[in-house]
């Protein structure tokens, strides 16, 4: 009898040891991955701001677009006025493809800006996201 319960308690004192081996890697894996995952969300956090710079500065741009188009006009229509020379070079066509131009790139930014605008919200997404693993996986590791 004496022979049966030295080997239960043998068997209890392996599986006991087993179980703590296994808690032990699984910590060390979530520390692994709380460094990947906070190194991530440095690297989301370093995009956002780059994007959401770029943002706003197309943003002022295209705020100020309509006020550089009616200057353009100003100046077109002062150029009709004006008593130049006969002999003086026409300015029509370079005022009308300066202003065709600036409508371009007006469009042009206006699709860049709703593209960034895209961007900041997946990348806000992700950073979310991130975020809520960080918390669930630091919980764990505080249980452990």
């Amino acid at each position: 009898m004496a022979a049966a319960g030295f080997q239960t308690t043998k068997g209890l004192y392996f599986t006991f040891t087993l179980l703590c081996l296994v808690c032990l890697a699984s910590s060390v894996k979530s520390d692994d991955e709380l460094e990947k995952l906070i190194l991530q969300m440095k690297q989301i956090q370093q995009e956002q701001v780059s994007v959401k710079a770029n943002y706003e500065s197309i943003g002022t741009h295209l705020r100020h677009f309509d006020d550089y188009l009616k200057i353009m006009e100003q100046l077109e229509a002062w150029v009709k006025k004006s008593d130049l020379p006969d002999d003086f070079p026409s300015m029509d066509g370079l005022l009308q493809n300066a202003k065709d131009f600036m409508e371009k790139l007006k469009t042009y930014l206006g699709r860049e800006n709703e593209e960034l605008g895209a961007k900041i919200d997946k990348s806000d997404e992700k950073f979310r996201n991130t975020m809520k693993l960080i918390k669930f996986l630091e919980e764990k590791q505080a249980e452990l």
